[in-house]
């Protein structure tokens, strides 16, 4: 191989290299974002699977056969919400996707079970269990939404989190009622 020959091979591979290390995190950064509806199921998902583990892992199966019957309207509306992300996401591969997801769900919840002595885990699920079973179903997301695991799902969210020590300072704030009807001016 002569050194023509050799800097164009070289000047490939480095073409093929950049791209395979810039390609998987532009395809990450091109998934879309979650509205709040959404990741109201991702949320509840992974509370689901965290239960999920804690029934097969501590003998909770009564528990969490409670959990699915009392929250069953909740968890099929999330449900559809879940996967309406994923259709709009991933289109065609939304199923494929979503059951990625939802292995991987249980993967993290099993290890982080794995990650303590099974007593202390059992007793940690046991109190949560106690927490869920006794939370009115109109307040099931707002509890999905507290755990510290709420965003094991990895999706990020649609909404802006701005401090407000970066907004620009504006020498008037005027608050507009955007229900109030137009012509009521107190001017």
């Amino acid at each position: 191989m002569d050194d023509r020959t050799f800097k164009k091979t070289c000047s490939a591979l480095s073409v093929v290299a950049i791209l395979a290390t810039t390609v998987p995190s532009a395809a990450l950064a091109a998934q879309p974002c979650a509205t709040p509806r959404e990741r109201s199921g991702l949320e509840l998902r992974v509370l689901q699977s965290e239960l999920m583990v804690a029934a097969l892992t501590c003998g909770q199966r009564k528990h969490y056969n409670t959990f699915v019957s009392t929250f069953k309207p909740q968890i099929k509306k999330q449900s559809a919400n879940l996967k309406a992300y994923f259709k709009k996401a991933y289109g065609a591969g939304a199923t494929q996707k979503l059951n990625k997801l939802i292995t991987r769900l249980a993967n993290q919840a099993s290890q982080r079970s794995l990650s303590q002595p099974t007593s202390k885990f059992c007793a940690t699920m046991e109190a949560r269990f106690e927490k869920v079973l006794s939370t009115q179903p109109a307040q099931l997301i707002s509890l999905a939404q507290s755990s510290p695991t709420a965003n094991a799902h990895g999706v990020h969210s649609c909404t802006m989190q701005v401090k407000t020590e970066e907004l620009p300072k504006s020498p008037e704030t005027r608050v507009v009622d955007l229900k109030a009807p137009a012509n009521s001016s107190s001017n």
